[in-house]
C-alpha cells in the first residue's frame, strides 16, 4: 500500500508541476498576470502545503472507495468542487457568511490562498498563515492515514476489497 500511495503522490506532483507551469505561462501571455512575482520561496511553500492537502484528500477518497466500492464515485468526484468555495481559492474568506468563515479556516489551503493574496498585495510573506497551514496539514495527514488504515481493514473484513478488484 505504501508504494501504491507513493506512486500516486509522485505522479500527482509531476502533473501538478506541469499544469502549474502551463497555466502560469498562459496567465502571463493572456492576462499579463505573473504569479512568479510572489517569489520562489512563497511558491515552494504554497506548493508544498497544497500538495500535502491534495495527498490527504486523496488518501481519504481512496479509503472511501476501498471500503464502499465504486458506488461512492460520484461523491468522490464531487468532493473537491464542494470544498472549493470554502477554501478561499476564488475569493477571500471575508466574503463568506460568518458561520462559513469558521468552516473555511478548518482547511489548510484556505490559509495558503489567503497568504498568497497577502503576498501579492504586500510583497511580504505571511508566516502565520503558512505555519497554521503546515500544522493543519500534518494533523490531517496523521488523521487521514489512520482513516485509510481503518477503511482498508474494514474493506478486507467485509469482503469489499475483493469485490473492488473484480
Amino acid at each position: 500500500m505504501g508504494e501504491y500511495l507513493l506512486a500516486h503522490t509522485l505522479s500527482g506532483i509531476a502533473k501538478a508541476i506541469l499544469v502549474f507551469t502551463l497555466d502560469s505561462a498562459l496567465a502571463i501571455l493572456i492576462f499579463h498576470f505573473n504569479i512568479y512575482q510572489i517569489g520562489t520561496v512563497n511558491l515552494l511553500l504554497f506548493f508544498l502545503n497544497l500538495s500535502i492537502f491534495a495527498f490527504v484528500t486523496g488518501i481519504v477518497i481512496v479509503g472511501l472507495i476501498l471500503c464502499y466500492g465504486m458506488r461512492i464515485q460520484a461523491f468522490a468526484w464531487g468532493l473537491i468542487p464542494m470544498l472549493q468555495p470554502l477554501t478561499a481559492a476564488l475569493f477571500p474568506v471575508k466574503v463568506l457568511p460568518t458561520p462559513l468563515q469558521g468552516v473555511a479556516y478548518l482547511f489548510p489551503c484556505t490559509y495558503i490562498f489567503e497568504a498568497a493574496r497577502y503576498s501579492l498585495s504586500s510583497g511580504n510573506r505571511d508566516w502565520y498563515a503558512i505555519s497554521v497551514a503546515f500544522f493543519l496539514n500534518l494533523l490531517y495527514l496523521l488523521l487521514s492515514t489512520l482513516f485509510f488504515k481503518m477503511m482498508f481493514q474494514r474493506a478486507r473484513n467485509t469482503g469489499q476489497f475483493v469485490r473492488n478488484e473484480s
